[in-house]
């Protein structure tokens, strides 16, 4: 069940059209996610509730706001790939949106039998996809390590500086309340499983196409 969480993350880090989509698609989808967090003892129940009340109330302007935050024209304040949040990158690689993390989640998504889809309009270290990733290994139930390493040395180390800096830059409680969510959950899993190892911490550097609402990813 952990993996049908981590696939509605995955969902609403994705644009807002696509997010659209999916929730004519799937009717019930607040009163689903309400039992999986109650049945998993997730943190953020609360939270979840603003969520959606967000989600109906704000979604006139979810469009230009996931613009700004996420996508651009102009500085963008909160770019959602793992690489940009690295803090000991070569000096070649500042201010690049692409990375060695980049390269080592592609790798990470190979073990797992899996590539980004062709034509995919994200890179592949972006949260929704990393979430996709990790949906379908626990989905999959057969790539246990594979989910660790996703989940303790790439999303629970990035995802703090970035969440913080959604939380401090947006004035919509949906984007609020997805990224406390998302960072709550991450934490709780990463610490459940014990892998949180952010690779900092570890002595190594922390650099290192199955759909989901996105579709980014897929089985080869």
């Amino acid at each position: 069940m952990k993996g049908e969480v981590a696939g509605l993350l995955s969902s609403w880090w994705t644009p807002p059209e696509v997010l659209a989509v999916a929730d004519r698609l799937e009717p019930g989808r607040e009163e689903s996610a309400r039992e999986l967090w109650h049945e998993l003892a997730l943190p953020g129940e609360d939270i979840l509730a603003d969520l959606f009340a967000a989600l109906t109330r704000e979604r006139a302007s979810l469009r230009q706001e996931y613009e700004r935050l996420f996508v651009g024209p102009g500085p963008v304040p909160c770019p959602p790939y793992e690489a940009v949040w690295h803090t000991d990158r070569p000096r070649h690689e500042e201010g690049m949106v692409t990375g060695e993390a980049t390269e080592e989640v592609l790798r990470l998504y190979a073990s797992l039998g899996l590539r980004v889809r062709s034509g995919a309009s994200e890179l592949p270290d972006h949260l929704a996809i990393e979430l996709e990733a990790l949906a379908y290994a626990w989905k999959t139930g057969a790539s246990t390590a594979e989910a660790d390493l996703l989940l303790g040395a790439h999303l629970a180390c990035w995802l703090p500086p970035f969440c913080a800096s959604v939380i401090g830059r947006t004035e919509l409680t949906f984007y609020k309340s997805l990224a406390t969510l998302t960072l709550m959950c991450v934490q709780a899993w990463a610490a459940e499983r014990g892998v949180v190892e952010c690779l900092a911490d570890s002595g190594r550097t922390m650099s290192q196409t199955v759909g989901g609402a996105g579709g980014s990813v897929e089985k080869f």
